[in-house]
């Protein structure tokens, strides 16, 4: 099942065609991001707007889908040496750009960096704060993220056991 968010709404698609029908009426943003993973267990999420979220942008010409999930997480939390060790289900949700609704697509992945470096938030991007949080935080966090990333905390966390 595919489900799409339009705010606090759900739209479900139990199959592909009908899922590329939808998709067909929108402009298709492409992005990547990722949860990243230290040598303690912790996970890295951010504070963005007052929201929980991860690090992810949007993809530049030529990228792949990893290479954008690469440079995002970097450009937005500072940390070096990641690397890429699964993927997470993609999400999707529909927002205005300049009175236009488009449908954003991310692809997560979930990523692991050597040791427990220090993360640097980019406040340009309104990152208020980076930080390390226990498996534990992290679901009691999904509460406070978006509807559309709750199944990328959960699965990672599932991921981990």
């Amino acid at each position: 099942m595919i489900q799409v968010f339009n705010g606090s709404q759900s739209i479900s698609f139990n199959d592909q065609e009908s899922f590329d029908n939808f998709c067909s009426q929108y402009r298709i943003i492409e992005a990547a991001g990722g949860l990243v993973e230290n040598a303690n267990g912790e996970f890295l999420v951010i504070d963005r707007r007052g929201y929980i979220d991860l690090p992810k942008g949007k993809k530049e010409q030529g990228e792949s889908n990893e290479q954008n999930a690469l440079r995002e997480v970097n450009e937005e939390t500072g940390l070096e040496g990641l690397s890429i060790v699964g993927s997470l289900p993609n999400t999707y949700h529909i927002y205005p750009i300049n009175g236009q609704d488009v449908l954003k697509c991310t692809h997560w992945y979930k990523m692991k960096v050597d040791g427990c470096p220090s993360p640097t938030p980019q406040t340009e991007e309104d990152i208020l704060e980076a930080q390390w949080v226990s498996k534990e935080q992290l679901m009691t966090l999904a509460e406070r993220t978006y509807a559309s990333l709750k199944d990328v905390f959960v699965t990672a966390a599932k991921q981990q056991e």
